[in-house]
């Protein structure tokens, strides 16, 4: 896929893993369409990327708020591709275990994924072609200490991803699903453990940029980690219960 002049909306721009790629895509020279809570943010952003090649619109909202994103793609779209990025962590502490608390991390990464697909599939639909492209987290590949309000939204979108995906494929409509391990943005500062493979918000937007060009139906990275989580996937479960009950994050 050319990212040059396509209409692109990106998602939780104006931070970590967002604010990086929104700086990628100006540079590919897409008419860039950014989202985020904070309009102050977006603002500073798109003075910070500008580039002649790339249009950047400001499009404020929260991804919770459904008639905000369908607003804003009456206003804007229809899109060429969607990067529904947006998304918050919960560290998981059942100690101090609080329903509402898990269903607000279900509703900000999953429901705020399934809002943006639900405003721009119509237009995807009447031009018989478009790229979903949603955050999702090898996290969300299996059960992990500390994990389980965080994981459990991320397994939703992936699984949820996964399905669509050949249900749009005969209306031209194509899914790509984002499952970056370890990534240094403010949300990941406020872990208390050493992250296996941490890397940049700068190297996980070029992998991105690079996936969404070549069309891939997962991108994933770094190979190293992510490759080790997809083997944690398909071992027998007392095997991998064994393994991750020994890991420090349990203690």
């Amino acid at each position: 896929m050319e990212l040059k002049g396509k209409k692109v909306w990106l998602t939780g721009a104006s931070s970590g893993i967002g604010k990086a790629l929104a700086a990628a895509l100006a540079k590919e020279g897409s008419d860039l369409f950014l989202t985020a809570r904070d309009q102050n943010k977006l603002e500073q952003l798109k003075e910070q990327i500008q580039n002649p090649s790339s249009k950047i619109v400001i499009a404020a909202g929260d991804v919770c708020d459904h008639s905000r994103m369908q607003e804003i793609v009456s206003q804007f779209g229809p899109f060429d591709v969607l990067v529904a990025n947006a998304g918050t962590y919960l560290s998981s502490e059942m100690s101090r275990f609080n329903a509402s608390e898990y269903l607000k991390q279900l509703e900000v990464n999953f429901g705020g994924l399934l809002y943006c697909m639900e405003s721009v599939l119509p237009g995807m639909i009447a031009k018989g072609s478009g790229l979903i492209c949603g955050n999702s987290s090898v996290v969300g590949y299996r059960g992990s200490p500390k994990a389980a309000a965080y994981g459990a939204s991320k397994a939703a979108m992936t699984n949820f991803l996964e399905s669509a995906r050949f249900d749009l494929a005969p209306m031209g409509i194509k899914v790509s699903i984002i499952s970056p391990g370890f990534v240094k943005t403010p949300l990941t500062d406020k872990n208390r453990f050493r992250m296996p493979f941490l890397v940049s918000s700068e190297y996980a937007a070029r992998k991105i940029i690079d996936g969404i060009k070549k069309e891939k139906l997962e991108i994933h990275f770094p190979w190293q980690f992510s490759w080790l989580c997809k083997f944690f996937r398909v071992i027998p479960f007392p095997f991998y219960n064994w393994l991750i009950s020994r890991s420090p994050l349990v203690k």
